[in-house]
């Protein structure tokens, strides 16, 4: 099987380099091309083989932020926790228009507080009719349902305790996401960062008077797997859990691993794997279960 999915995707990157050889010089084209050729086969080797048992899901959001979930009656209304919004913020803003929900976002990054404000100040002004198309700017999104409390920023990363920590930057500086684990830059947790305040789950949850949590979205750069661990020892059961496994993004035998270490956890607690589309996962809890293994 795994050698059979070599051969497809090799295929396909030959069948790239003839069509990209016709546009541009090979000279300039070559290291960028072997480049993505090993990540997809690394990708192709390193993809976590886990039983997926289908639901019927839906998704708000962007191409590039949105998210698939299960609708449902519980969601109307609701109070739901999303960790991580960076530059997009079309999931949290069709969410609480969908359902009259309240979105509770965490992201300490300075640019998303900075695109998170600029949302907010739209609202303030009565400006709520999309001004533009531009995938990047906030003035994209249709606040024509939205109401000022239903988007509340808590400027803290979400953690395993309540502290004090790095939160590291990228390696490309136009990206936005930084980490606590650094995993963008293989984990050497020495590069360029900045000081954060974190809380835990439970924090949050009392914070905010929350004793049922219908949906929690991680997309936390590689802090979900320490974070899911955690949670599930605790008593926090969000009835979905939408998480991006962000080391699976650079595909290798450490990061198929540390993705079992939090998929285990979740399934040891009775959540179910219903979808999965790249490193996003959607769970639901549906009971006990058992664990599966890293092959």
């Amino acid at each position: 099987m795994v050698f059979a999915a070599l051969e497809i995707v090799l295929l396909r990157i030959e069948m790239e380099i003839d069509m990209e050889r016709q546009m541009t010089s090979r000279a300039v084209l070559l290291p960028a091309l072997l480049k993505k050729a090993l990540h997809k086969v690394r990708r192709a080797v390193h993809q976590p083989r886990v039983s997926i048992s289908g639901a019927q899901t839906m998704r708000l959001g962007s191409a590039y932020g949105g998210w698939d979930f299960i609708d449902g009656e519980e969601l109307h209304g609701s109070t739901v926790i999303s960790c991580g919004l960076g530059e997009d913020a079309s999931f949290d803003v069709e969410f609480a228009a969908k359902y009259g929900a309240q979105v509770i976002i965490l992201d300490p990054t300075p640019r998303a507080i900075a695109h998170y404000q600029a949302i907010v100040d739209r609202i303030a002004r009565g400006e709520l009719v999309p001004t533009t198309s531009d995938p990047w700017h906030p003035g994209r999104y249709d606040l024509t349902n939205i109401r000022p409390w239903q988007l509340l920023l808590v400027r803290k990363a979400l953690w395993i305790e309540e502290t004090s920590l790095k939160f590291f930057a990228p390696s490309d500086p136009t990206h936005v996401s930084h980490s606590i684990i650094d995993f963008q830059n293989n984990y050497q947790m020495t590069g360029t960062h900045i000081h954060v305040s974190a809380l835990t789950i439970e924090a949050i949850c009392r914070d905010h008077s929350i004793t049922k949590l219908p949906l929690l979205k991680l997309d936390i750069e590689g802090a979900e797997v320490d974070v899911l661990k955690h949670m599930m020892l605790g008593k926090v059961r969000p009835s979905q859990i939408l998480v991006e496994f962000d080391e699976l993004t650079r595909p290798s035998k450490r990061s198929t691993a540390r993705f079992f270490e939090g998929h285990g956890a979740l399934l040891n607690a009775g959540y179910q794997l219903c979808y999965r589309k790249g490193a996003n996962y959607l769970y639901k809890h549906v009971g006990s279960s058992a664990s599966e293994k890293s092959p």
